[in-house]
């Protein structure tokens, strides 16, 4: 964690200034991100990664997004102090039809949220395992903008299945919760290459 808290706001969700008070979830597990909902910037989160990288006014507004969340997080005083590679800015969407860059095709039953993920000012051609592990902890925090799209609660919680330009990544993610607030305790996923 580079903030030292799981939730830098203490809050699931908060409203970004410099952003356009666009919603998010700002989550700091393995690396920081900023979680949107791809469709709020225009988005259906099954793009292809070039498509979206060739969108200048949409790389535009991430970066804004960047910013304005590492602002937020604490990590910046001011966003055009922001370092280009924390926070990483994560678009999520509910499950669609998408096909992944090897060409396989993959049907919303398949998992349970798309994920398309900005790193160093580029689109990620799969979500990197920092990213994933935080979008998986963050889906198991009450009140985030992930938690509706993953069914499973509580201790013995299924995977987080996260579909992403690659095809699907699964991820197990153990968080407890205590007067204090949500705990990452682990998160965990088996990646070949």
């Amino acid at each position: 964690s580079a903030t030292g808290k799981l939730l830098p706001t203490g809050r699931p969700v908060d409203h970004l200034d410099g952003a356009d008070g666009l919603e998010v979830s700002l989550v700091d597990a393995s690396n920081p991100v900023v979680f949107a909902k791809a469709e709020a910037v225009g988005i259906t989160g099954a793009e292809s990664p070039g498509a979206l990288d060739a969108d200048a006014a949409l790389m535009e507004k991430l970066d804004r997004i960047r910013r304005a969340g590492a602002v937020a997080m604490g990590l910046a005083e001011r966003p055009e102090d922001a370092l280009l590679s924390s926070p990483k800015v994560a678009l999520v969407a509910p499950p669609r039809p998408f096909t992944a860059l090897d060409g396989r095709k993959y049907e919303p039953d398949a998992f349970h949220l798309s994920v398309r993920l900005v790193s160093m000012g580029n689109f990620h051609r799969a979500i990197t395992l920092t990213g994933a592990r935080c979008t998986a902890v963050a889906a198991r925090i009450p009140g985030t903008l992930l938690e509706p799209f993953v069914p499973d609660t509580g201790p013995e919680a299924g995977d987080v299945l996260i579909g992403n330009p690659s095809g699907i990544l699964p991820l197990k993610a153990d968080v407890k919760h205590d007067a204090d607030g949500p705990k990452a305790v682990s998160a965990t996923t088996f990646r070949t290459q």
